[in-house]
Order: C-alpha cells, then sequence, then structure tokens
C-alpha cells in the first residue's frame, strides 16, 4: 500500500488501552494488531502522511453505557492511546459515541481515508459507512478505505469473531468503501 502526502491519510480507531489493555472492554485480539498498526505508522509518519486517532474518552454518565460496559472513562488510563502508538505526531480526536465522525469529519483535511483500528463491527463500521455516505452526499472525490488486516473485533458469547469480523468488512464493501 502505498500512500500520498498530498492525498491520503491514515485513521485510527480506538486503539486505546480500555480496547487492548485493560477494563471491561479490553480484547487479546485487538491487542494482537497493535504492532502491524505501528508498523504502518511508524512508516507513514516517517513519509509525511497525516494520521489521526479517534480515542473513546467517556465522561461517568455516558449514554453510551446504556448499551455497552462501562469503559474508557475520561482522564483514565483506559482512553489513552496505547503506548506504541503514542506520538506527537499523531492527531487525537476524543469520542464520546461509537461513531468518530460525530466528533470530527476527516474531509476537512481533503484526503482519502485508510481506516485501521477497532472494533469492526461498532466504532470502525459506523465510521466507514458514515464517511462513505458523507462523501457520497456531498459528492466529494475523496475515497474511504479499509485496512481488513488491521482491523479487529473482539471475540464472546453469541460474537465469534472471525464470522463477525469479515461479516462486517463485507457489509462495508457492499456499501462501497474499499477494502485493502
Amino acid at each position: 500500500m502505498n500512500l500520498e502526502k498530498n492525498n491520503d491519510m491514515i485513521v485510527i480507531i480506538d486503539m486505546v488501552n480500555g480496547f487492548a489493555k485493560e477494563g471491561n472492554m479490553a480484547s487479546p485480539l485487538v491487542y494482537e494488531i497493535i504492532n502491524p498498526i505501528k508498523k504502518l505508522i511508524d512508516k507513514s509518519l516517517d513519509n509525511g502522511i497525516k494520521v489521526i486517532h479517534y480515542t473513546d474518552s467517556h465522561p461517568s454518565n455516558a449514554q453510551e453505557f446504556k448499551t455497552y460496559p462501562i469503559h474508557c472513562l475520561e482522564n483514565t488510563s483506559e482512553s489513552l492511546p496505547v503506548d506504541e502508538l503514542n506520538d506527537n505526531r499523531i492527531e487525537i480526536i476524543k469520542k464520546n459515541s461509537t461513531n468518530g465522525f460525530l466528533a470530527f469529519n476527516p474531509f476537512t483535511y481533503q484526503k482519502n481515508l485508510f481506516v485501521c483500528g477497532c472494533v469492526t463491527d461498532i466504532c470502525v463500521f459506523e465510521f466507514c459507512l458514515t464517511a462513505q455516505k458523507y462523501k457520497e452526499e456531498y459528492n466529494l472525490p475523496y475515497s474511504v478505505n479499509l485496512i481488513k488486516d488491521l482491523v479487529q473485533t473482539y471475540d464472546g458469547e453469541d460474537h465469534e469473531y472471525s464470522k463477525i469480523n469479515s461479516t462486517f468488512i463485507n457489509m462495508l464493501k457492499q456499501r462501497g468503501i474499499n477494502i485493502v
């Protein structure tokens, strides 16, 4: 994957301690994609590619906690990017919902988006789908690209990760997102 400095941007979704290392929503499957994402990010930053990172950061009364267990409370270690991706060249965008696009519209940078992170069937899915529909609504010339080897979900009862991951990647493809 060759990214161009003036045209492309990496978007990281929720590679925070609360999904990769500790807390109610942490998954070893998410932990496993940290180093491959780090390699992409390091190379991209060294080549002048813009990188933004949407991070869950919830107040204690977050509406999201009506649907999901308490996680990534603001001002806790859970809401911080994993140490491996802690780089002052990455723009951090805190979010209080599963859909980071609602916190910040990345198309203000006028670049193609290359998305990685977690969780494929929740935050990654909602972000990519919203970005795709936004670009269609406003007839923007940019692309939304999902880096399929750098997204992951969790495993659990009634949530078989391999089936869920591939199903949601295919759903995004059917909706016009490029799978790379």
